[in-house]
């Protein structure tokens, strides 16, 4: 779902340049296929190419992938508390998430 923003966000800033996905893709020396299906969410860059992406567009990499970082940070979060859980028995796993609970209902009030 990320790629399809990241792919939105490179094409809106190859057409601010005036550049086609041919002329891009010549500068990057890569198929011009291969632009089009990142522009169309169909396929990934590499962060390095991404980088070289962005220079030659004269955007920012934040801009570019500022919907990827969030969803990657959650996914590193949701795993390590999977873990965490992993490591006690049903009582501690049980009372753990009771006093998460609670928690969230602590902030929500504030």
């Amino acid at each position: 779902m990320e790629y399809i923003e990241i792919g939105k966000r490179i094409r809106e800033a190859r057409l601010a340049k005036g550049f086609t996905q041919e002329y891009l893709a010549e500068k990057l020396n890569i198929d011009s296929s291969f632009i089009s299906k990142v522009e169309n969410g169909h396929k990934s860059t590499s962060m390095s190419l991404c980088v070289e992406i962005c220079k030659l567009l004269d955007v920012s990499l934040d801009y570019i992938v500022q919907d990827v970082v969030p969803a990657a940070y959650q996914n590193v979060a949701e795993q390590r508390l999977r873990e965490y859980l992993s490591q006690l028995n049903k009582k501690q796993t049980e009372y753990v998430l009771s006093e998460i609970e609670n928690f969230i209902k602590f902030v929500n009030d504030k």
